[in-house]
């Protein structure tokens, strides 16, 4: 495994194939970034609007509380496997209208999506000239905000599937250089796809960044889950990397 670099407590890993040059390369000659929002560009604004309403609601409904019951031994059975499906759980059982969706939507002021966002995004998108695509399990009341935030062109909201969208993706788009990033078991799946049609020749290539909570668990998903390189929740070490 190849240390790439340090910056400011950022750090970037990448398998022994991949130098400096060549993350740099591929990144910014990609036509498409797709990438996960919750966990992967920020702190989960789906988890911080299910803690919002724990401690702010009042009072609190006998749904809401069975929900966060169930969430919380399922996360002990499963841990982040289960976010994701207890998310659309959350969805379907308080987001389910307008009103709602739109009280979620003002919770999200620029300084609570500043606060969310991991340092040095905003830098990141800056660079990458293809087009950017949120691909996530959020709202579309959520990842618009945070799509204008830090400058990404189109979002997929609501996404249970990531795998058939990636497909749908490819199908309509043609994309051929691609830059995916993310940071759970959905987008592994997602990465799965993308890899198939790689080998095949579809694509001429992918480059695959896990965002990883620790050094240890980047290097894991390198090895075994297919990523190529592997960041913290910081992303100005990536963008010294790309800025080269």
């Amino acid at each position: 495994m190849r240390d790439v670099i340090k910056h400011d407590g950022a750090w970037v890993i990448a398998g022994d194939e991949l130098d400096e040059e060549d993350i740099r390369r591929l990144m910014l000659n990609c036509d498409v970034c797709i990438s996960d929002l919750d966990d992967t560009d920020a702190n989960s604004p789906a988890k911080y609007l299910a803690c919002n309403k724990l401690f702010h609601d009042e009072p609190l409904s006998s749904c809401f509380i069975k929900w966060c019951i169930h969430t919380g031994f399922e996360l002990m059975k499963k841990g982040k496997r289960c976010e994701l499906d207890r998310w659309k759980e959350y969805v379907r059982l308080f987001l389910n209208t307008e009103k709602e969706r739109e009280k979620a939507r003002r919770l999200f002021t620029p300084e609570i999506v500043n606060k969310l966002i991991y340092p040095g995004v905003k830098d990141f998108y800056r660079l990458i000239k293809g087009r950017k695509i949120y691909v996530t399990g959020n709202i579309g009341e959520i990842a618009e905000v945070f799509a204008k935030y830090t400058g990404v062109d189109e979002i997929k909201p609501e996404v249970y599937d990531k795998a058939r969208v990636m497909e749908e993706l490819l199908r309509d788009a043609g994309f051929k250089r691609i830059t995916f990033k993310g940071d759970s078991n959905a987008d592994e799946e997602a990465l799965d796809v993308l890899r198939f049609y790689e080998k095949r020749g579809e694509v001429e290539y992918v480059i695959a960044c896990d965002v990883a909570c620790s050094i240890k668990q980047g290097e894991d998903h390198i090895m075994n889950k297919g990523y190529d390189i592997a960041i913290g929740r910081d992303y100005r070490g990536l963008v010294r990397v790309l800025k080269g």
